[in-house]
């Protein structure tokens, strides 16, 4: 028997969570690509799902089929940037969600899927890093949703009140844990407040994308390769800082750079009422 490749176990826990339609979409096509995806046909079920995308549908749920279908692809019948599309489509999924259960189902697929393009890559000779690690505060600021942080500020920020009426009021043990409350809860109203100014920053104003190429070569403002950085890998998320003729800035660890737009794609968000 052929081992099942380890990123395979993503499947099993990603097809937990297909279920209705969402509310905005016509039932006919996801409905099919649900009844396909239950029966591995994963060509039909990316037919219907990037139907629903072109129709501007954005949903949790759809995302996280779509991740599904193309991961089912790359493993059956794979074809040229099928784990990168199932990485965007996850990551889209993860950002669009508001339940848990899908975001950590979502995260873990990635994880798995980024490690068999890093054992493809390792394999080649390549670099085996797929996905650069965030600067430390946007990787606070990810640890809780957003609306959780504004809860956290909040909290901290009445603690803090009853901290100052403790000190100034109390006596002996009572004016020690004032003094003490009031200390504690400075720290964490200064850093739930840092986040969530992060996450609703990033919500509003930053774009990000995910390569679904095989590789991307990177490229200066002049359109010349940049020999010291390496071509980036499919399933890569990078924030989106500009456009031009074909191609798309991004910023990489060390500088901001272009890749050509048909090597990326933009993670929908939920439109700004």
């Amino acid at each position: 028997m052929i081992p099942r490749p380890r990123w395979a176990t993503a499947l099993a826990a990603m097809a937990v969570l297909v279920v209705a339609a969402p509310a905005d979409a016509e039932p006919e096509p996801f409905e099919a690509a649900v009844t396909a995806l239950s029966e591995q046909r994963p060509q039909t079920a990316i037919a219907n799902l990037e139907s629903l995308a072109d129709q501007g549908v954005v949903d949790a749920q759809a995302s996280y089929n779509r991740g599904l279908a193309y991961a089912m692809r790359a493993r059956l019948a794979a074809q040229p940037g099928d784990l990168g599309r199932a990485i965007h489509a996850l990551e889209e999924a993860r950002s669009l969600t508001s339940r848990r259960d899908t975001r950590d189902a979502a995260q873990q697929a990635i994880v798995l899927l980024r490690s068999e393009v890093a054992r493809r890559r390792a394999r080649l000779g390549e670099p085996a890093v797929v996905q650069p690690a965030p600067p430390l505060h946007r990787t606070l600021a990810h640890v809780l949703p957003e609306d959780l942080w504004a809860i956290l500020a909040l909290v901290s920020a009445s603690v803090f009140g009853l901290g100052l009426f403790l000190r100034a009021w109390g006596k002996g043990r009572v004016r020690l844990t004032g003094v003490t409350a009031s200390g504690v809860s400075t720290l964490g109203f200064a850093v739930s407040l840092a986040a969530t100014l992060v996450a609703r920053h990033e919500r509003l104003h930053v774009e990000e994308g995910v390569v679904v190429a095989e590789s991307a070569r990177v490229v200066d403002d002049k359109r010349a390769p940049i020999a010291s950085e390496s071509p980036l890998p499919e399933g890569t998320r990078l924030e989106i800082v500009g456009r031009d003729r074909g191609y798309v800035a991004v910023r990489l660890p060390s500088r901001d750079a272009w890749i050509a737009d048909q090597t990326i794609l933009t993670i929908a968000k939920v439109p700004v009422e």
